[in-house]
């Protein structure tokens, strides 16, 4: 059950003022908090709703020390404070809007742990321990508990082995505990009757098609069938008994995507609504317009999200030295000495603690632990401080001046996608370095472009992009220029002291209050969701972005702003133009970017057909001015090509005429184009050594071990 869905349930418990209450103190929280204070008033409602209603302060006292003695029964000390200052809170305000009358008074926090032991050993009585609601068993517990009421003993051990066998074991185990219950039902002792067990799978089968796409209605009976098999092989079932066929696996994106894949309110990928726009004109045009519109609107929040971050990273140094770094590291207790003055007049000087979160300047108190961090950089990678003072905590104001933060690495990761292309799951393992294989790398070129070297699991191969960029430094780029290339150095330069200390190779290694480390993929998309929080405001189809959906609608506007040219979509996807087409691109959506096509051309066989005619435009019904548009726009047509086109086209063809140049590669040739690439003064023969050697630098192994010889002898000479 959802959060929205448990808050709205509460309704029924609470009288509608103390929900309005509930709701308000809940929606005011961060999500962690919103999601603790949801669950404890859904866990223990049951004590809570008889005296909220009646507003009995004295009964609700009783029960709230019922509640901190259930918590000390479960969870730990820190947990239980937490989890207690949300209950109170909430019965504070309910205590103030008068929904609660009386002198309520709050049963003691454990602060201590001899108090938490005290309270953890404390009795519930049997008539209040039956209205909290019970913690949901795991799935394994909800598993063997359907294996013992569903199956023999025999049957119940083999199952076991079978299930525990595999690596993910949730995607037999889920799909087996659904189909042992749905067999049970149809019959108590089914694994005697083979005709029970047959008419069960393909009712099962069936109804798998009901919940899930194909392709995971065919995933999930395969392993059901799979694990029934077993027990026929091992004569735990009639040998006599047969399994149904599975399904036919579709291949087919628009049949087996649920939800719709692009940021545009229309479905694309929908068979049910196709009829609907299939013959509206400018339908091509609205979904191309909308699907940029969208993109551009995540674009801009993400990128000033990374223009802010970086210029909070550069200004590290005038934020240390606007601190009092000199002061504290000179006391062996890191302390400052301040001058006080009394109300008589009489000043003298007092030790204080300059991380104290009491001090009375906030900046100060931040300054002071950016330089700290900074100083003990061990304790900013570790998340712990070296000294035992109140206030040394790496707070997330600190975070920002001294590496990246999983928000920021999450819009990087959005401007990063939506221009490369690159698969989500492979930027967000993607390492700078690789154990001397190169598979992976993130290489910086002397053009400022971006070479990046990315694993495909799945694929089992890795795929390099390039990230075109310049040698402008980043600090004079402007917001809107922020690209992937510009992300990409940006996040070296802000991780690379961490990864020098940590000797991970990493690329996202992002700081938080438990220390630097490489973020799991669910921590960078819960960041997106901040991100997208922000970005819908302007738009509420943004409200369900995932990385993903940015990459799917930026492929698919590249095919319809390209007037249906498969090879750029593929291009962009890094797929094949078969994969391209048949897992992005619906069907009927190639169909009307052909259909334009074609009418274009019988828009020029039809002018062509009246060109002889006294007064063309009469013969079509059409006006002059309206006849000469409509020709201007046929004939303007760049997809229809050939010397036909040419000869029928009004104004005369640009050419454009390019100058072939070669390079002869050899040791020498490539030391002197590196040293001319560095020292040159002519600007158009140092891009030309430039090109050359990224030429190189993309070509095969022999290429590059040249390369990188004669980088060596160009850097031994320069130290001569």
């Amino acid at each position: 059950m959802s959060i929205e869905v448990k808050l709205n349930s509460l309704s029924a418990s609470l009288c509608p003022e103390s929900h309005r209450v509930l709701v308000k103190y809940a929606r005011s929280r961060a999500r962690q908090g919103r999601n603790n204070v949801i669950n404890l008033v859904d866990t223990y409602i049951g004590l809570l709703e008889s005296p909220i209603r009646n507003g009995d302060a004295a009964e609700l006292t009783k029960v709230l020390v019922y509640i901190r003695t259930h918590l000390c029964q479960n969870y730990t000390n820190h947990v239980v404070l937490t989890k207690l200052s949300e209950i109170y809170n909430l019965m504070s305000l309910l205590v103030n809007k008068g929904i609660i009358t009386g002198d309520l008074r709050f049963p003691e926090k454990p602060n201590f742990n001899a108090k938490y032991k005290v309270y953890k050993t404390q009795v519930i009585p049997t008539k209040y321990l039956s209205k909290i609601k019970p913690k949901k068993c795991s799935a394994d517990e909800e598993f063997y508990d359907t294996l013992s009421r569903t199956c023999s003993a025999k049957i119940v051990v083999r199952l076991k082995e079978h299930v525990y066998n595999f690596k993910i074991v949730k995607h037999h185990r889920g799909p087996l505990n659904d189909f042992l219950n749905f067999v049970y039902f149809e019959h108590q002792r089914w694994y005697e009757h083979p005709k029970v067990i047959e008419g069960s799978l393909l009712k099962f089968r069936n109804n798998l098609l009901r919940k899930f796409s194909r392709n995971s209605a065919y995933g999930k009976f395969q392993n059901v069938k799979n694990a029934i098999e077993v027990l026929r092989d091992h004569n735990l079932i009639p040998k006599n008994t047969d399994f149904p066929d599975n399904l036919r696996r579709c291949t087919k994106t628009m049949k087996v995507t649920v939800n719709n894949p692009l940021l545009c309110t229309t479905d694309v990928y929908d068979e049910r609504k196709k009829n609907l726009f299939r013959n509206t004109p400018d339908f091509i045009k609205e979904l191309a317009d909308e699907l940029d519109s969208n993109l551009k609107l995540l674009l801009k929040e993400a990128r000033k999200i990374v223009y802010e971050a970086y210029r909070k990273f550069k200004d590290r140094d005038l934020i240390i030295s606007n601190s009092e770094k000199s002061e504290f590291l000179k006391h062996p207790e890191l302390r400052t000495l301040k001058t006080v003055t009394s109300k008589n007049h009489r000043a003298w000087e007092k030790e204080c603690n300059p991380f104290s979160s009491g001090i009375a300047s906030t900046p100060k108190r931040v300054s002071n632990l950016v330089a700290y961090f900074d100083h003990f950089y061990d304790c900013f990678i570790n998340g712990t401080g070296k000294h035992n003072l109140e206030g040394i905590r790496c707070i997330n104001e600190v975070q920002q001046y001294l590496g990246l933060t999983t928000s920021v690495a999450s819009a990087m990761q959005v401007i990063i996608v939506e221009e490369l292309g690159i698969n989500p799951y492979s930027l967000y393992r993607v390492k700078v370095y690789s154990g001397g294989h190169g598979h992976e790398f993130i290489q910086v070129t002397d053009e400022g472009s971006v070479r990046l070297r990315a694993l495909k699991p799945r694929a089992r191969h890795a795929k390099t992009r390039k990230a075109e960029g310049s040698l402008l430094d980043l600090k004079d780029i402007p917001e809107q220029d922020i690209d992937a290339a510009t992300c990409l150095k940006i996040a070296l330069s802000m991780t690379c002291r961490a990864r020098e200390v940590t000797k991970q190779s990493e690329l996202w290694l992002c700081s938080s209050k438990d220390g630097v480390k490489y973020r799991t993929p669910g921590a960078f998309q819960n960041t997106l969701k901040t991100i997208r929080a922000k970005a819908a405001k302007n738009s509420d189809i943004l409200n369900n972005i995932t990385l993903k959906k940015v990459r799917s609608s930026k492929g698919v506007w590249i095919y319809l702003d390209s007037n249906g040219n498969s090879l750029k979509a593929a291009n962009y996807f890094g797929n094949t133009v078969k994969t391209t087409l048949t897992r992005y691109i619906p069907d009927y959506l190639a169909e009307l970017v052909y259909r334009v096509k074609i009418r274009n051309f019988q828009h020029i066989l039809l002018f062509m057909a009246i060109a002889y005619d006294e007064s063309p435009e009469y013969s079509i019904g059409l006006t002059i001015g309206e006849f000469s548009d409509q020709v201007t726009k046929a004939f303007d047509n760049p997809d229809m090509g050939g010397s036909l086109y040419e000869s029928l086209k009004s104004q005369e063809t640009e050419y454009e005429t390019s100058e072939v140049k070669y390079f002869c590669v050899s040791f020498k040739n490539i030391v002197l184009a590196l040293k001319y690439a560095k020292d040159g003064k002519e600007q158009s023969l140092k891009d030309d050594c430039r090109a050359a050697i990224s030429k190189i630098s993309e070509g095969p192994l022999i290429m590059k071990q040249l390369l990188r010889q004669a980088e060596k002898k160009l850097n031994s000479i320069e130290e001569e």
